[in-house]
């Protein structure tokens, strides 16, 4: 044993505090009776903050249930601490120009494609098993979607009302482009990309946006008078919305800082929040998709995973 070659009074308290703990678990076993661990013992513990460390009120008693909180708190936690489900090729495109690697910050992230909306590939119920998994994990869930698809929200509410999410959500109103950009912003961006691809990207600035509040009319208009005549929709497009967002992090509208950017800080935050904290004191609300206090749990107190936008506020 390596506390075998401790020597000096180090070894010896070692050596005593060894002892005591084998004198109280042998009580204990004797009498069935349990008595305080020695850090309870002296109230160095508020109620219920051994638990959020270990995993439990008493972590030796279950091994193997302690062992993933303990290697958290000492910094050897290496799976991912978020995962996150976003609609489609642009949104996991712009997330991941701006992560560059996820995984390095406990990030997973997911491409739905599309098909919570087209039904495809039977999506709704393997979100479902995803999320479940994730709880299963321990793990933050973040989805982020098009509220302009009813199917989309009906999916999500239904998952919310099962309590399968523990993390939080983005509910893109009306949809990811027009969330983060204004249309004269879209068209600046589309230019550039055409301009990339040797193409006249004057024809896409001077053109008369009005009415489009939406990305797929949007593409449809910009069909119309780009010489690229190719779709936006995808790795491009994602790619080059995250870098404006990224040069310009806030609306020109209202001054507010653009939803992708406080999407990617909460994902970011959560290697560093506590999973059981936020399980059992905030739930998701189904109609406004902003995390509210559990009405069973204790009143919440500030925790960095709180929501998108109240973590965001909190660190910008």
């Amino acid at each position: 044993m390596q506390r075998e070659a401790l020597k000096g009074r180090i070894a010896g308290a070692m050596w005593i505090r060894h002892m005591a703990e084998v004198i109280r678990r042998g009580f204990e076993e004797l009498h069935a009776e349990r008595w305080l661990e020695e850090d309870q013992a002296f109230g160095q513990w508020h109620s219920g903050g051994r638990k959020r460390v270990f995993g439990s009120e008493r972590p030796l008693d279950d091994g193997l249930q302690s062992k993933p909180y303990i290697a958290y708190r000492f910094g050897l936690f290496t799976g991912s601490a978020v995962h996150w489900y976003v609609e489609g090729d642009t949104e996991y495109h712009a997330a991941f120009h701006i992560l560059r690697e996820p995984p390095k910050m406990g990030i997973e992230l997911t491409n739905l494609r599309g098909n919570i909306a087209s039904q495809k590939k039977n999506a709704a119920r393997n979100l479902e098993d995803s999320l479940k998994e994730d709880k299963a994990l321990r793990r933050f869930s973040m989805i982020s979607f098009d509220c302009d698809v009813p199917e989309n929200v009906r999916t999500i509410q239904c998952q919310i009302r099962d309590d399968n999410i523990v993390g939080a959500i983005a509910g893109h109103k009306p949809d990811f482009e027009f969330a983060n950009f204004t249309v004269q912003e879209l068209a600046e961006v589309a230019a550039r990309i055409d301009e990339a691809d040797n193409f006249d990207g004057n024809a896409v600035r001077k053109t008369d946006f009005s009415g489009i509040n939406s990305g797929r009319k949007f593409e449809r208009k910009y069909l119309e008078v780009s010489a690229r005549k190719r779709p936006l929709k995808g790795k491009k497009w994602g790619k080059a919305l995250a870098q404006y967002a990224i040069e310009h992090a806030r609306r020109p509208d209202d001054g507010t800082e653009r939803p992708l950017l406080q999407e990617i800080r909460a994902a970011m935050l959560g290697w560093n929040s506590n999973y059981d904290f936020h399980k059992e004191n905030f739930q998701i609300d189904s109609t406004s998709f902003l995390l509210i206090p559990r009405a069973s749990g204790p009143l919440p107190v500030a925790t960095p995973s709180a929501t998108i936008r109240q973590a965001s506020r909190r660190t910008g």
